[in-house]
């Protein structure tokens, strides 16, 4: 996070104002919000939860989610509440 906050990033002047849709860092943060956040059913289902179409939708492997749930979970347990 710190290295984000000093130096240019992927989603820097994106378009929606707000809304970060046009960065890695928060994709990958969606992610973890999907994964611990809705079952494992609805993690590839576009649902009123999870808007596959407006918003970064899970688009990789299930083994890849998977990961993201395990970081999810590291994160929740290290205290990091603000990225999970």
């Amino acid at each position: 996070r710190a290295c984000v906050a000093v130096n240019p990033h992927s989603g820097l002047g994106g378009p929606a104002v707000g809304m970060p849709l046009h960065g890695d860092f928060e994709a990958q943060r969606h992610w973890l919000e999907v994964t611990l956040n809705l079952p494992v059913g609805d993690w590839y289902v576009d649902t009123p939860d999870n808007d596959l179409i407006g918003w970064w939708g899970l688009d990789y492997p299930p083994l890849t989610a998977y990961h993201s749930l395990a970081m999810a979970h590291a994160a929740r347990a290290a205290g990091l509440h603000d990225v999970v």
